[in-house]
């Protein structure tokens, strides 16, 4: 869709460029010539916009989306009303079009990058095109990252301090993890039937499957941890994670 707008609205605008050189155009006729290239650039730049937030993480998106924005808009409306403007001003309708041509490159340039350099976005989630900068990060294999130490009550004065809090969750600082007493059977259970209903995979999808994301800090490695040590999981080589074996779970004499 980014593409085919940005490649559209400039083979739109060389045409026009080219009538005008040619002195064929009424004012009619140019105005509909501009409505139709604004028509189709303006959902390019709008798909374009989206897209370029998406390819963000979400904590930076809103940050993204502003910065190219104020840029896009900088950039076109200095560069645009002086350009037009000296060249109306010298009369001559070929003068105009070299205008409109240098805008057809700029727009060809646009849908050029995107077929090169664009990213397949649809039918995903948005967690899968950019990882969050707080989720949790993959660790060495066989090696289940430790949860962190529950911090003391915070004071009055602390409480109260400028700056950023003590569950502040951006890279570079610290996050506290899941406090011990709060149990996992939730989570284990989780793994362990994504495991049996989908067969073994490595981490990262089984983080997916499960929706880990949601769970906090040091939760989904808390929960494997757990869910080996019981039994509901094994570890295979190459870091993949495979269902557990039940029978060594039942107690003796039990009935099957």
């Amino acid at each position: 869709m980014i593409a085919g707008t940005y490649l559209g609205s400039a083979l739109l605008t060389a045409l026009l460029g080219a009538f005008l050189l040619g002195e064929g155009l009424t004012t009619w006729s140019f105005m509909a010539f501009v409505m139709a290239i604004f028509f189709v650039a303006s959902a390019g730049a709008s798909s374009a916009y989206l897209t370029v937030s998406e390819i963000f993480p979400m904590e930076t998106r809103a940050l993204s989306i502003a910065f190219f924005y104020a840029v896009g808009t900088a950039a076109g409306g200095i560069v645009g009303p002086l350009l037009f403007g000296h060249l109306i001003n010298t009369g001559e309708q070929s003068a105009v079009a070299i205008g409109f041509f240098v805008g057809a490159v700029v727009m060809a340039i646009g849908g050029v990058a995107e077929l090169l350099f664009g990213v397949k976005a649809e039918q995903k989630q948005l967690e899968q095109i950019a990882e969050p900068l707080t989720a949790e990060g993959d660790v060495e294999e066989g090696e289940p990252r430790e949860p962190a130490a529950p911090k003391r009550p915070l004071s009055r004065r602390e409480r109260f301090r400028p700056g950023p809090g003590p569950l502040a969750a951006s890279r570079g600082m610290s996050v506290t993890g899941p406090h011990p007493d709060v149990p996992l059977d939730r989570e284990v259970e989780a793994i362990a039937q994504a495991l049996d209903d989908r067969g073994s995979a490595n981490r990262r999808e089984l983080r997916r499957r499960v929706g880990a994301r949601y769970w906090g800090p040091g939760r989904f490695s808390a929960a494997l941890h757990q869910a080996i040590a019981e039994g509901r999981a094994k570890r295979l080589p190459r870091g993949q994670v495979a269902p557990g074996d039940r029978e060594s779970q039942r107690p003796p004499g039990a009935i099957v």
